[in-house]
């Protein structure tokens, strides 16, 4: 099989379980204090294009997406788990991101549950 540059990546970098406190919820007890926001956050990258020289300029600085990532959540406080989704997913598309999965859980929300996790594919338009 020839290498076709021109075909667009399969390839994407995940990070898994990106712990961030974070004040949100809808009842009182739930925004007196922080609590874990857990990320899981998947982008496309072209790994043969990184692997070829093996310098950072030619990847995805995932430390960046990550730091991003924390700060953006640190900051917010919205009631919604979808409020916080749909805001870290923009803000990851305006860093340039051109597509981002995004799975943001929040551990304690149901106490007799594993966890509540929201889902969602975002692109840039």
């Amino acid at each position: 099989m020839g290498h076709n540059d021109a075909m667009p990546p399969t390839d994407q970098i995940e990070i898994i379980g990106l712990r961030v406190p974070c004040r949100i919820g809808t009842f009182p007890k739930e925004r007196r204090q922080k609590q874990w926001v857990v990320l899981d956050i998947a982008f496309p990258c072209d790994a043969r294009k990184a692997a070829r020289r093996d310098r950072l300029e030619d990847a995805v600085d995932y430390h960046r997406v990550a730091q991003e990532a924390t700060r953006f959540v640190a900051r917010q406080a919205p009631q919604l788990l979808e409020t916080l989704a749909e805001g870290l997913a923009g803000h990851l598309l305006g860093l340039g991101l051109k597509k981002v999965d995004l799975r943001v859980s929040k551990p304690a929300a149901i106490p007799s549950a594993k966890d509540v996790r929201l889902s969602l594919r975002r692109t840039r338009r």
